[in-house]
């Protein structure tokens, strides 16, 4: 996909979100520290009040690999620390609930980071469908919201993973 491919798509999608959903979005041009064009959709904050974002950008796939699609990354960086002593508890308890999230997948990064997302494929002959899409950013958010307090719980070591676990079933 070319730079400003991703660039017109994205400020399709800003206007979609801004129109839409009434969030404020800032689109971010590639530059040296982040060589991927992407666009910030500042969400509600958090039930702690917490403030959240979600970066939007298209994974960079070659035309080779892909031709078809064009795969859009929601992702949003959660609030929580992961203690160390957690980790693995926290691991287990992610790999066991993602097979129940509807959409998108919770995971921690090697830095210990606690994160979700979604990548959401877009056909490259369609033209961009803005209910489609802002249908799809509501559920992605309404998961978010519904279980990222659990995560950020068990992360925190605020309740027991076995707990959580028997809790969301």
């Amino acid at each position: 996909m070319s730079d400003r491919t991703a660039v017109n798509l994205l400020t399709q999608i800003e206007a979609a979100v801004t129109a839409g959903l009434d969030l404020q979005c800032q689109l971010l041009e590639a530059r040296s520290e982040a060589p991927i064009d992407s666009l910030a959709v500042e969400m509600e904050p958090d039930g702690q009040g917490k403030p959240r974002v979600a970066n939007l950008m298209f994974l960079p796939v070659g035309d080779d690999e892909v031709q078809e699609v064009q795969l859009l990354q929601l992702h949003c960086t959660l609030p929580a620390v992961v203690a160390a002593e957690r980790r693995a508890d926290l691991e287990h308890f992610v790999t066991r609930n993602n097979s129940i999230v509807p959409i998108g997948a919770f995971s921690i990064t090697v830095d210990g980071v606690l994160v979700f997302k979604y990548v959401y494929p877009l056909g490259k002959a369609r033209p961009f469908e803005a209910s489609e899409f802002l249908e799809l950013f509501l559920l992605w958010m309404f998961t978010l919201d519904s279980l990222s307090p659990v995560f950020e719980d068990v992360a925190s070591g605020a309740r027991d993973a076995a707990a959580a676990l028997a809790e969301l079933g």
